[in-house]
């Protein structure tokens, strides 16, 4: 079975495939993601100072609210690089001339045309890259994390917008 057929039942009439890719192998934080590590990284100082001190008082009270604290901070850090891991093989992109399709998982998500920005591509040491797209609407950011021909998507990206 081809892994890329899941966009056929998406696709309209007329409707071509330009560019088809998956996630390399590779690290698993993407580089927009420094401020959420440092959010998350103060949290869980601010956490471990709440253990600490109640570990000097001896105050129950404040060691279960620090235990507490530990575990939001854990999903700030963790969280996007774990599932991110976790769907590394189970992810496909495919541009195709009215838009992008992605899926992740049995979740397959469509960006048509309309609701898409010029893609901002942001080049890895190991010759991926990632294409950053910032939502015109409500439906947010999304990208194309770390295919090995990133380059190739954008440029398919491009001739999409221009057809």
């Amino acid at each position: 079975m081809d892994e890329y057929n899941f966009c056929r039942s998406r696709m309209q009439e007329g409707e071509q495939i330009l560019w088809q890719g998956k996630p390399q192998k590779g690290g698993v934080f993407a580089a927009a993601e420094p401020i959420v590590l440092i959010i998350g990284a103060a949290w869980l100082f601010l956490a471990g100072d709440c253990l600490f001190t109640a570990w000097q008082d001896r105050s129950w009270a404040l060691a279960v609210l620090g235990a507490v604290l530990v575990i939001p901070g854990l999903l700030i850090v963790a969280a996007k690089p774990l599932r991110t891991a976790r769907l590394r093989d189970k992810t496909w992109y495919v541009v195709t001339n009215r838009q992008i399709l992605i899926k992740e998982g049995e979740r397959v998500v469509s960006h048509p045309l309309e609701e898409l920005t010029v893609p901002h591509l942001r080049m890895h040491r190991n010759g991926a890259g990632t294409l950053l797209f910032y939502g015109r609407r409500l439906r947010g950011n999304f990208a194309l994390e770390n295919p090995a021909d990133a380059e190739a998507a954008r440029d398919a990206v491009m001739r999409m917008a221009q057809s």
